[in-house]
Formats: C-alpha cells, sequence, structure tokens
C-alpha cells in the first residue's frame, strides 16, 4: 500500500492557457468538479498509512471551495499536502493564504510564465501577473509573521517565444522575493528557441527543447517520475476515479477509490497488469493489450534505450 498518494482537488481552471488542451477539449473524460472534504475524510481515515498527498494536476487547487476545510484535516492527521505539480495563483481568499501557513502546508510550485503583464497573458489567457506576484507577497509575509518555513514556494517558468528576453529579469524578481525560480521546457514540439545562448546562460539548461533533452539524455523530460506515480504514488481524480500516473486524462481504470478503497481498487485487473509493465525492460507491446501505459512516451522513451524504471520517491 503507498503511503503517497495523488488526488486532484480540482479540474476547474480560471484561466484559459493557450497550450492546455485539457480545458479546451472540456475537461476530456475527467469531468469538471472538486475534491469534497468528505470524500477527502473518509480516504484519509481509511487509509493512516499516506502521509504525504499531492493535490495539484489538471485545474487550480484554490477554485475548491473546501480546500481549507481539507488542509486543516490533515495537519490533524499528519498528512503532507503538496502542490508541486503546480498552481497559477490568480484566484486565491486571504483565508486560504493564512491556512497555507497555519496548517503547515509543506509547498506548491507557482507557474508564472513572464516577468510582465503583457508577456504573461499571452500564455496564461485570462490571467494577471501583477495579482499573482501580490498573492506570492502576501503568503511570504504570512509565513514570516508567523515564523514558519512552510509553505514552500517555487517560481515555474516555461521557456516561450514570446518570453525569451524576460528569463533574467524573472530571475531578478524571484530574488527580490526569496523564492527559487525553475526553468522548464514547453510542451510545444514545434517551438525553436531564438536566443540560444542568453537563454543557456541564464537558464543553467543544456538543451532547450524536450527533444534535444531526449536526445541529450536518453530520457523525456519528465524523466520517470510519472511512471513512478504508477507504483509508488498512485493518481486519483477527484470524484474518486483510478487514473494511476498524472497524465492520464481520457479515460480511467474502470475503479472509484471511493465507493471500493484503495486496496481493492490497486488490485483491480488492468491496474495490476500495467504495473507489471512498468517494471520490465522492453515488454512485448501486446502485453500492455488496453493499458493506457501503452501510447505513453516516456514509457516509449525510456524502452527505445533499453532502460529500467527508477522507482524513487520525488
Amino acid at each position: 500500500m503507498p503511503k503517497a498518494l495523488w488526488v486532484d482537488a480540482s479540474t476547474l481552471c480560471q484561466l484559459r492557457c493557450t497550450g492546455c488542451g485539457f480545458q479546451r477539449n472540456n475537461h476530456r473524460a475527467l469531468g469538471a468538479g472538486y475534491l469534497t472534504f468528505q470524500n477527502f475524510k473518509k480516504l484519509v481515515d481509511d487509509n493512516p498509512q499516506v502521509k504525504r498527498i499531492e493535490l495539484s494536476n489538471y485545474g487550480e487547487i484554490f477554485l475548491n471551495p473546501e480546500l481549507v476545510s481539507i488542509m486543516k484535516y490533515a495537519h490533524e492527521k499528519g498528512v503532507r499536502l503538496t502542490a508541486y505539480n503546480g498552481v497559477n495563483f490568480n484566484t486565491v481568499s486571504d483565508e486560504q493564504l493564512k491556512a497555507l501557513v497555519d496548517y503547515g502546508f509543506e509547498g506548491m510550485v507557482v507557474s508564472i510564465d513572464g516577468a510582465s503583464n503583457e508577456t504573461y497573458v499571452k500564455y496564461r489567457v485570462g490571467g494577471n501577473f501583477e495579482r499573482v506576484i501580490d498573492n506570492i507577497r502576501m503568503l511570504l509575509a504570512y509565513r514570516e509573521a508567523k515564523g514558519s518555513k512552510y509553505p514552500k514556494v517555487k517560481w515555474k517558468y516555461i521557456i516561450m517565444q514570446h518570453n525569451e528576453l524576460e528569463v533574467a529579469k524573472a530571475k531578478q524578481m524571484a530574488k527580490e522575493l526569496g523564492i527559487p525560480i525553475k526553468f522548464s521546457l514547453d510542451w510545444d514540439r514545434s517551438f525553436k528557441p531564438t536566443h540560444v545562448d542568453f537563454l543557456k546562460r541564464e537558464t543553467g539548461l543544456t538543451a532547450l527543447t524536450r527533444k534535444e533533452y531526449t536526445e541529450e539524455t536518453k530520457e523525456s523530460w519528465c524523466g520517470d517520475v510519472i511512471c513512478n506515480n504508477m507504483i509508488l504514488a498512485p493518481k486519483i481524480n477527484w470524484d474518486g476515479r483510478l487514473l494511476g500516473c498524472c497524465t492520464y486524462s481520457t479515460g480511467d481504470y474502470g475503479v472509484n477509490v471511493f465507493e471500493v478503497g484503495l486496496k481493492k481498487a490497486l488490485r483491480s485487473k488492468l491496474y495490476v497488469k500495467s504495473k507489471k509493465c512498468l517494471l520490465k525492460v522492453h515488454p512485448r507491446e501486446d502485453v500492455y493489450g488496453d493499458s493506457p501505459c501503452y501510447n505513453c512516451h516516456s514509457r516509449r522513451v525510456r524502452e527505445k534505450y533499453g532502460r529500467c524504471l527508477k522507482l524513487k520517491m520525488e
């Protein structure tokens, strides 16, 4: 039984990012909704071995109206909560900001792809750069007043054609805020950077596209993290459907954790078969059958280069 889980707190989002196929395609098969406190409480109570839960994935966790109750109960039960997959932090109440500190929310990544509103909104459509920065400042002020180091906050900056020249400015802003910044690669495989030398110098990256990264390292940009979810931190949809990993959005494993329980769900036939295949090197592709893992880019890259899955909790 896993000691960590991914449970999507919300697939709702107030932005319409240009690269987000999930929102553009009407939430795909996962539906629009949020994790209820009642279901969260039952999941935690029924699985005392679980000590860490990642809440962010396809939506914005702060649009969950029961998030404060979820944070409070997790704190009482000694369960660490994270949002390291990312939040846009455009909409957050004062109550939520204080709860993040008061209830020891471990950490989160804030996705900010630019260093000015003009640049930021070209991708984060419907957002506001200044509002996000103000929300970060308020959170850090609450944290300092409380004398706490939690939540840890990191700035994630996806490098795209329109924001290449604001990389250095973003670094300086992150330094002034007192938070680390991490540069990420564009999902768009057609992206070709213009200011190559500048970007490599400022970001410390040796590859600026996902294709270049794979050719250089013989692994996908996400590495083995996605496949690790299946074994070490299974992903659960907001309504309880078992998804396995953080990229599966076109279906589920045909079993609902909130209805049958985590143990029974993880022992479902298709899910067990998928995990067994992931732990092999070059399994025959017909072995996967109807497993969602068959079309996974991370799996295909790993098997192309004859690598085994490295089991490691991030």
